[in-house]
């Protein structure tokens, strides 16, 4: 087996060599069976002509019998008799032994043995044939006597023998009819035999030939089919055919499946990497346009196609046969002469700018080189920059605008798109919240202006833009509360101005009221001499009038002393106003930097800072306004509080003189409690009591000049506490 495995060679052999064998068996069948129909066919003929031969004899002898009874010349028949004898005798030889004998033209042909059945039947005839041959034998004796016995008798055995022989030869040769007849079945059973073997082995052969060599061929031209195909399957692998050639092809089909596989997936790769540059070069927004080393154009993408579509009618005025269309592998002719001298010399990047009419095309070319150096061609990438120069030039246009502080320009987008129309639309957004945040600041810094704190800036904003509205909204909420302190504390010093100048009204009208009782203590004093009687009387009035006068000097010296509280407390409210203008001026001073700051970053970010610069600048010239109002209110309260530490100090000294007054009250209630015990003293302390009443005039006349200017201050004061409301009242606050 291992020499029919190893070779197709020896395998084709062993199947050519099973149809050969099988092919000559059948043919040796065919032609066996045939030869023994044809033998069988010339032994029945031969049978046949027995019969014949009998029949004959049968006929030259009664000839012969009749032509020797005639005296006729017998010699002719003797012979042809005689030789019908030797030819029957032959044929019935070789019908039963077999061998040769004539046929009927004369040819000698050969006969087989007889089979068993035929041999009874042939040897039937052969016996009865021995004893017609005696017979005949006197017959054609020449020297035998006609008119003899022994004539007569064979005569006479012969007509009886014929018929018998005849049925006897007829019954041979049917036996021979139906031995040929059985050999013939017996032939076709070994030639169906045969066939069917030769089918049997040509089915084995067949099905040994599909299974080593149809089936493995099929297979193998499967698979070449399928590396021929579109949807190769590089994973099916043909299974191991055996060690001969069909095996071998196999393995090397396998090994080119696999050669082939390594070198797809490497083309695969390679493809899939081209066809990604090829797609992102189509799909790339950047107009590339390549050339071979003769300048001519061998690749351009969409972006390209795009490009030149819509600049052939301005290339025409350089190229006049110029047409996007047949552009592709044909001559570019868009340089210039000694920019295409200057390419031939080009071995690095090379920047150049093509102006055609109104059009600015900004080229970059790049030389293309194999690893050996040698040039392959340029790469070359254009831009139409007309549209930039456009969008430059309207963008300059704005922004030097919105640097002179016209923030009401725009850039039109109606012929815009792309990356144009999203750069108008970012200027123009941009410009709209400077413009809406400057009309928001200039609201605000209105109403500031106005008094009106309540205006804050409301629109949302993001960056830079949201920490000035938070800004300047917690400014203007810490002024709000500023003033609405500054309100309180003012109110607060008005109300007690307005106190002080009551009490000072009160205290005055009181010293008058003292002073018109010490003019009546006087005249009294001027009557004592004439009435003693009343002095007790005048006494008890005058020392009802001194605990009066000591409950008014008291009460003023309550009222002196809230006068002082309150005048401290204007002290301190001033003071803390100070520190809230302080606050301003802190403020004022930290908005100022964050303008500075805010100048700084605008002046950083270049052109697109620029508008905000202005704004910072606004804010810091606001800034430097609030320091100035703020340090002018320091100024005024500043004065303020001098003002009230000079009322303090006069209040102070109404209060020492508040308590002379009482003190002297309290002496005088002595001195009359002195008159109403002794009044026999009166006259002597008449001089003592109008010394005291000139003294209390004079302190009282004092007083009332004291109270008069303390009345003088407290209106002073309040007048600038009412003056400081009306400034502060300015300003509307919620």
């Amino acid at each position: 087996m291992r020499f029919i495995s190893n070779s197709m060679q020896n395998k084709f052999i062993l199947v050519v060599s099973c149809f050969v064998l099988f092919m000559l068996t059948t043919v040796v069948s065919t032609l066996y069976v045939v030869d023994s129909q044809s033998t069988d066919a010339e032994q029945l003929n031969i049978a046949s002509r027995q019969l014949v031969l009998i029949v004959k004899i049968q006929n030259e002898t009664n000839a012969m019998v009749l032509a020797l009874e005639s005296s006729s010349s017998v010699t002719e028949r003797r012979q042809r008799l005689n030789d019908m004898r030797t030819l029957f005798q032959q044929s019935l030889f070789a019908l039963q032994m077999g061998g040769g004998v004539p046929d009927n033209d004369g040819n000698t042909i050969f006969l087989p043995p007889a089979d068993t059945y035929s041999m009874g039947k042939l040897n039937e005839v052969k016996q009865l044939w021995e004893h017609v041959q005696q017979n005949l034998t006197i017959l054609l004796d020449p020297k035998v006597d006609i008119l003899a016995d022994s004539f007569y008798d064979s005569i006479s055995v012969l007509s009886g023998s014929w018929q018998t022989i005849f049925n006897a030869a007829e019954h041979a040769g049917e036996a021979l009819e139906i031995a040929s007849k059985e050999k013939i079945h017996y032939l076709k059973i070994i030639l169906l035999s045969a066939l069917v073997l030769c089918l049997v082995v040509a089915i084995i052969a067949i099905w040994f030939g599909k299974k080593t060599i149809v089936n493995p061929t099929r297979l193998m031209l499967k698979a070449l089919n399928t590396l021929l195909s579109q949807a190769v399957n590089f994973t099916e692998r043909l299974p191991a055919f055996g060690e001969d050639e069909i095996g071998k092809i196999a393995f090397s089909i396998n090994a080119m499946r696999d050669n082939l596989y390594t070198t797809y997936e490497s083309i695969r790769l390679s493809n899939e990497a081209a066809q990604r540059i090829n797609q992102a070069l189509d799909k790339a927004a950047v107009n590339i346009l390549i050339t071979d080393n003769t300048h001519r154009i061998i690749y351009f993408n969409e972006s390209a196609q795009h490009l030149f579509n819509n600049l052939e009618n301005v290339l025409r005025e350089r190229i006049p046969n110029f047409t996007s269309k047949t552009l592709l592998n044909n001559t570019s002719d868009l340089f210039p002469t000694h920019e295409r001298e200057r390419l031939e010399a080009l071995e690095n990047t090379h920047h150049t700018t093509l102006i055609i009419g109104r059009i600015h095309l900004e080229v970059i070319i790049s030389p293309v080189f194999t690893t050996a150096g040698d040039r392959l061609g340029w790469v070359t990438e254009w831009r139409d920059r007309t549209a930039d120069i456009a969008i430059e030039q309207e963008v300059n246009r704005v922004m030097r605008a919105a640097e002179s502080g016209d923030f009401s320009q725009r850039v039109d987008l109606t012929s815009k798109d792309g990356f144009y129309k999203t750069l108008g639309i970012a200027v123009n957004q941009t410009l709209n919240y400077i413009q809406q945040i400057i009309e928001e600041l200039h609201s605000v810094f209105n109403a500031l202006a106005a008094g009106d704190l309540n205006k804050t800036i409301e629109k949302d904003y993001q960056g830079s833009l949201a920490k000035l509205k938070t800004d300047l909204n917690r400014t203007v909420n810490t002024l709000t509360n500023i003033i609405l302190l500054i309100q309180q504390t003012a109110d607060t010093v008005n109300n007690a101005a307005g106190e002080i100048g009551e009490s000072n009204e009160i205290l005055s009208q009181r010293t008058e009221q003292q002073a018109a009782a010490l003019q009546q203590t006087a005249a009294s004093m001027g009557q004592m001499t004439s009435s003693v009687q009343k002095n007790a009387q005048n006494a008890k009035t005058a020392n009802q009038m001194v605990m009066d006068t000591r409950e008014l000097a008291n009460e003023s010296k309550t009222v002196l002393n809230t006068a002082i509280d309150a005048m401290q407390n204007i002290s301190q409210s001033s003071q803390k106003i100070t520190e809230i203008i302080t606050v301003i001026d802190d403020i004022a001073f930290q908005t100022n930097l964050l303008a500075l700051n805010a100048a700084i970053e605008a002046a950083r970010a270049g052109e697109q800072g620029r508008g905000f610069s202005v704004v910072a600048a606004e804010v810091r010239y606001l800034a430097q306004r609030s320091a100035t109002a703020a340090k002018e209110i320091k100024i005024l309260i500043k004065d303020s509080v001098e003002q009230i530490e000079e009322g303090k100090t006069i209040v102070n000294a109404s209060g020492v003189t508040l308590q002379h007054i009482t003190t002297a009250v309290q002496t005088v209630s002595e001195l009359i409690n002195t008159i109403t015990i002794a009044s026999q003293e009166q006259a002597e302390g008449i001089q003592q009591v109008n010394k005291a009443v000139n003294q209390m005039e004079e302190i009282t006349q004092y007083n009332a000049s004291l109270v008069e200017e303390a009345n003088s201050i407290s209106q002073a004061m309040r007048q600038q506490a009412q003056h400081l409301q009306q400034q502060v009242t300015f300003f509307n606050v919620r």
